[in-house]
């Protein structure tokens, strides 16, 4: 009885990707390979998510016998489905809720980062402060660390197409929590120009947080701009306006 978080953000015929097992990072694991566990057309319920996004609940008949089959879409600031989280288990139990996880998207025309409002919240309480775009430096006052930061700036100041990048982020909630995430991005054509689309996947129940040490500065090694402002915890910051 696991959750599966299965990114699709390549789309077309890109095969889909299990970058999550039950709150655990995965890494790129083919979908295909479930799809031969459990004995389920895993496609196709991709396939009729993407185009009516709406969720599926239903017994299914896998490898195991009678399961309760969840899927729900994870949508992206366009509305598009960037992948789904998934549940297979007992018929007689409920699944538990899924860890936090929202789409995100670069758009290489604007230089913008382009927000669901899952992934607004996954950060912040303000509902009514809700932005749909954010500039990199308005993003960094959120992160704390970001090891790998410089290979997502390189994915988007030189994007190409079915580029892709994983790594994992410190990053403060608004009410002064820290939480670690699981950023996935892939790179695509979109006319004459190549965009980004991603997936935040929260992953603090399985990999805490802790306060990386006040002489690391892991951004000023990336030259996406100044080290983000220190955050005490006791004193969060407003979010941006």
């Amino acid at each position: 009885m696991t959750w599966y978080v299965i990114e699709s953000l390549a789309g077309g015929s890109t095969p889909p990707t299990i970058v999550s097992v039950d709150g655990r990072r995965g890494s790129w694991i083919p979908a295909a390979l479930l799809e031969r566990h459990e004995r389920i057309d895993l496609a196709g319920y991709l396939d009729v998510i993407r185009q009516d996004r709406t969720e599926i609940g239903e017994r299914v008949f896998s490898r195991l016998g009678p399961r309760h089959l969840e899927a729900l879409p994870i949508l992206g600031p366009d509305g598009e489905v960037h992948g789904l989280h998934l549940w297979i288990g007992d018929p007689a139990g409920l699944p538990p809720p899924p860890d936090p996880v929202a789409g995100i998207g670069w758009n290489s025309e604007t230089g913008r980062v382009g927000l669901s409002t899952e992934a607004w919240l996954m950060a912040s309480e303000a509902t009514d402060a809700y932005r749909s775009t954010l500039s990199p430096d308005e993003c960094l006052r959120k992160i704390v660390q970001f090891d790998t930061a410089a290979d997502l700036v390189r994915l988007t100041t030189a994007p190409r197409d079915r580029g892709a990048f994983a790594g994992t982020a410190t990053v403060l909630h608004d009410r002064g929590s820290l939480m670690t995430w699981q950023v996935i991005a892939r790179s695509r054509k979109a006319g004459h120009r190549t965009d980004i689309r991603g997936l935040i996947v929260d992953i603090s129940r399985t990999e805490p947080a802790a306060a990386p040490s006040a002489h690391r500065n892991t951004f000023g090694r990336t030259g996406i701009g100044p080290p983000p402002r220190h955050c005490s915890p006791s004193r969060p910051p407003s979010p941006p306006r």
